[in-house]
């Protein structure tokens, strides 16, 4: 599910981001992981809303 998929890049991001505070060189390669991996939270938290809204409206409707 998109909540699954949201906490699993969670944990993937914050795993990430403490790694390159290891790391001395801030341009190294995970960073453009990271990129798509937000862009991917982006995303799904689009996919989120649109969703919730839909749902309001059904209830509205109702």
């Amino acid at each position: 599910t998109n909540r699954e998929a949201m906490r699993l890049l969670r944990n993937i991001s914050g795993e990430s981001s403490k790694n390159s505070d290891r790391l001395p060189n801030p341009s190294y390669p995970h960073n453009d992981f990271l990129k798509a991996i937000m862009e991917q939270q982006k995303l799904i938290q689009q996919q989120e809303l649109e969703h919730q809204q839909k749902l309001q409206q059904e209830q509205q409707v109702c």
